[in-house]
């Protein structure tokens, strides 16, 4: 009986671990470096005494530009139109556990 408690508790705990809810953090332009291909690692801080840390972009990354989906490439453009990179708030979606990204959206100014 104790083995079978055991074992549900321990699956229960797996099954909660792997579907932990992504990680969203409010970032500035300045605070992030984007891939040179979609299929990269972007490089980011969470705040201005964090060290940069790596990422992989995952394959059904969503880029997002002023409310709209769009393709890397349309988001590096977007992002590089910006005139006050201090301004532009960037929302990146963070698998912690998978290091992973899932989303990128900027709002450029």
């Amino acid at each position: 009986m104790i083995k079978k408690i055991l074992l549900t508790a321990t699956a229960l705990m797996t099954l909660s671990v792997a579907n932990a809810a992504p990680e969203s953090l409010e970032l500035n332009l300045n605070d992030i470096r984007l891939p040179v291909s979609e299929s990269g690692m972007i490089t980011f801080r969470a705040c201005d005494d964090c060290r940069f840390q790596q990422a992989l972009v995952t394959a059904d990354m969503r880029w997002i530009v002023n409310g709209s989906t769009t393709n890397f490439a349309g988001f590096r453009a977007g992002a590089a139109s910006a005139k006050d990179r201090s301004r532009s708030s960037v929302t990146l979606t963070y698998d912690k556990e998978a290091n992973r990204i899932t989303r990128l959206k900027v709002t450029v100014r």
